[in-house]
């Protein structure tokens, strides 16, 4: 699905604190962040940049497209609690949206609602092949620093 954006690119960055961003469910029922995906899917090479550490051994994530509806209405509305307060959503022929209200629309099964659902789910798959394809780096906090690409 997402191959040819991937020849295109070099990596995806992230910031250490966007491991924590949930993206899915474990074999649990519960939260499954971009850290425990990469713990468990990126390979050995990549995954030796990151200092996260599981939540949990032997618990499996499940992959964002197996995802029941309330299983990714939960992901969303866990990653709305990110959203900053300051900020709004352009959606185009809808107009703005804060996080708040972008719960209300999802809580409400709008269209908005629904779409922004469709936006989440692929995005969390995109990134979630991009892990599996080793396609991640971990970005510094410390201004411009990147983290070194060993790929030879």
């Amino acid at each position: 699905m997402f191959e040819k954006l991937f020849s295109y690119m070099n990596s995806v960055d992230f910031k250490e604190h966007e491991l924590n961003w949930v993206i899915s469910i474990d074999s649990k029922g519960n939260d499954a962040t971009l850290g425990d995906l990469i713990c468990q899917n990126a390979p050995l090479s990549v995954l030796a940049t990151f200092s996260h550490t599981p939540k949990q051994s032997g618990v499996t994530i499940k992959a964002v497209h197996e995802l029941s509806d309330k299983e990714i209405e939960h992901v969303v509305m866990r990653h709305l609690k990110t959203f900053p307060k300051d900020r709004a959503l352009a959606i185009a022929g809808y107009g703005f949206f804060t996080g708040e209200q972008l719960r209300e629309e999802v809580k409400q099964k709008t269209e908005v609602g629904r779409c922004y659902i469709a936006i989440v789910r692929s995005h969390n798959m995109f990134l979630e092949k991009a892990i599996k394809e080793g396609k991640i780096r971990r970005k510094s906090n410390k201004g411009n620093v990147e983290i070194p690409n060993f790929n030879f």
